[in-house]
């Protein structure tokens, strides 16, 4: 797999400043939303206001990516439990160690606002395939592996084409790959676009 950045550096350029760009502006204008999303979670339940977590980044390098915590503090311990032999992506619609504020988050994607500063730390892009956690990533077949090379993103094709009402992670990594082998700056624009109706109507969500 050639990647964006090999095969149109000057384009990849302009995407990257214009990630950060857009990242830097938009945790200034949403500074009031981070913030009462903050209180309503320290006060909805005990724990960490922010989620954080290794996922697998560019060039398969690890990198914690920061979420609004929706889950009970000990959700990572009870993984294992919850989730048991599920083939798919691990990702469960009724899942016990969701808190009441996580649910409301989860639905209208505003636990991923804190990947702003992910993309700020040039971790993250706002448009590219979704990060991995490590319990996902081990599991992607061998010809699939090179989807982890890239640099990955907040949204993506997955999120505006099925989300969590697909949930094979072969299929997803099939979408992930063509999309980095079509990839072009007007195909960013119009998934970022596309994402703002899909995040306002809890498309596939949980």
């Amino acid at each position: 797999l050639i990647l964006p950045q090999q095969r149109s550096p000057l384009s990849w350029k302009l995407k990257i400043i214009s990630d950060r760009t857009v990242a830097a502006l938009s945790i200034v204008l949403l500074s009031p939303l981070l913030l009462l999303l903050a209180g309503l979670i320290r006060r909805d339940s005990p724990g960490s206001i922010f989620f954080k977590q290794w996922r697998v980044g560019e060039q398969g390098q690890l990198f914690r990516i920061y979420k609004f915590r929706t889950m009970r503090p000990n959700a990572e311990q009870l993984h294992q439990q919850v989730m048991g032999s599920q083939q798919g992506l691990h990702k469960l619609q009724n899942d016990p160690r969701v808190t009441r504020c996580g649910q409301w988050l989860r639905k209208y994607s505003l636990d991923e606002l804190p990947q702003l500063f992910n993309v700020m730390r040039g971790e993250m892009s706002l448009v590219s395939p979704r990060p991995w956690a490590l319990y996902d990533a081990l599991r992607i077949s061998p010809e699939g592996q090179e989807r982890l090379n890239a640099l990955p993103g907040i949204t993506g094709a997955w999120q505006i084409e099925a989300r969590s009402t697909l949930l094979d992670l072969d299929a997803v990594t099939d979408r992930d790959l063509r999309y980095l082998r079509q990839w072009s700056l007007w195909q960013d624009l119009k998934i970022l676009l596309l994402t703002i109706p899909k995040v306002i109507s809890g498309f596939g969500a949980y």
